[in-house]
């Protein structure tokens, strides 16, 4: 037994000296070896966060939207509603996109104006690769389901223009005459499509396509539909408090097809469409369904002349003067104007 502890610990002194001499100034010191090949640096961790968070992306962006009827405007007030606040609320907006129901379950006690993440998703994870880049849409659809009794009535605007269809649509149809008896009863006031049929104006349906000697144009195919889109015109070349995120058309946009062009009557398209208008108002107020204050009168009219009112409320509404879609409001104004005209009130 002693004999093996005196073998290992002779060992383990043999060792020791034999690495002391190893790292002595006596030793042996070979050639140098050839370089090796210098390291590549790695991407910036912060790179793709700095692609969006930085102060000239981010304010141009800020300073346009606050300025916008989105950023600025009151109307989520109204959002307190649970059918109004799909639209006029932050909260119920997010909701609608996130559940796919028609209106969000319960009202928001407390609703917000439309914010940046209304309408862009904020980050999920900071995958950008395989989950997307941070402020994606909400809405990723290839078309939109209108809030309509008719659930054949689809559209798609093609890309980031169909989130605006979610809420600038009329949210009803136009009068029909369902009993057969000719008559229809205005109930409201405030009778006639919501305040936002942008979108079926540039499709150009929807309206009250009464008979009349000036044609209706097919649907979708005005050149503001074919090739353009909501984002090309309202989100354009930015300017004076137009363009980008201001969602205000720029002028200099509208150049690009329309050489020339100082300002938005183009050819007196807008001079046009507003003299007719004031026409069909001027004898929608001689039958009385069109009040001092601009809007309905609640009763009993022919069903015919209730359409008519409603095309008016549309075109209004539309709030362009015929810009989305010039042909297809010349031809609802004009047949209105003519059945009025062909139909004098009975004495």
């Amino acid at each position: 037994m002693k004999t093996n502890k005196f073998f290992s610990a002779l060992t383990v002194l043999f060792l020791l000296v034999f690495m002391a001499s190893c790292t002595s100034d006596n030793a042996l010191i070979g050639p140098p070896g050839a370089d090796g090949i210098d390291g590549v640096d790695g991407v910036d961790g912060t790179a793709s966060c700095l692609a969006c968070h930085n102060t000239q992306h981010r304010d141009s962006i800020t300073d346009a939207y606050l300025i916008s009827s989105h950023g600025s405007g009151t109307t989520f007030a109204r959002g307190n509603s649970v059918s109004c606040a799909r639209c006029h609320s932050n909260e119920g907006f997010v909701e609608v996109m996130e559940t796919g129901l028609a209106q969000p379950r319960v009202a928001p006690e407390f609703p917000t104006r439309i914010t940046c993440t209304t309408c862009h998703s904020d980050h999920d994870t900071f995958d950008f690769e395989r989950d997307g880049q941070d402020f994606a849409l909400r809405f990723k659809e290839d078309q939109v389901q209108l809030l309509v009794t008719d659930p054949s009535i689809v559209i798609d605007l093609n890309g980031s223009s169909n989130l605006c269809i979610n809420c600038h649509q009329p949210r009803s149809l136009a009068p029909e005459d369902t009993d057969g008896d000719g008559m229809f009863t205005i109930t409201s006031s405030r009778f006639g499509p919501h305040h936002g049929p942008q979108s079926m104006t540039l499709e150009g349906i929807q309206g009250f396509e009464i008979a009349g000697s000036t044609p209706y144009p097919g649907r979708a195919t005005h050149p503001h539909r074919t090739i353009s889109s909501c984002t090309t015109c309202h989100m354009g070349e930015p300017g004076n408090e137009v363009g980008t995120h201001t969602m205000k058309p720029n002028i200099v946009t509208c150049q690009q097809c329309h050489p020339g062009a100082t300002d938005f009557d183009i050819n007196g398209t807008r001079t046009e469409i507003a003299s007719l208008l004031a026409d069909l108002e001027t004898r929608l107020a001689d039958r009385g369904i069109l009040s001092g204050s601009g809007s309905a009168v609640p009763g009993d009219y022919p069903f015919e002349l209730a359409g008519v009112y409603w095309n008016r409320i549309y075109i209004v509404e539309d709030q362009t003067l015929g810009v989305h879609n010039y042909e297809y409001v010349k031809a609802l104004l004009s047949n209105s104007i003519e059945y009025l005209d062909n139909n004098p009130a009975p004495n």
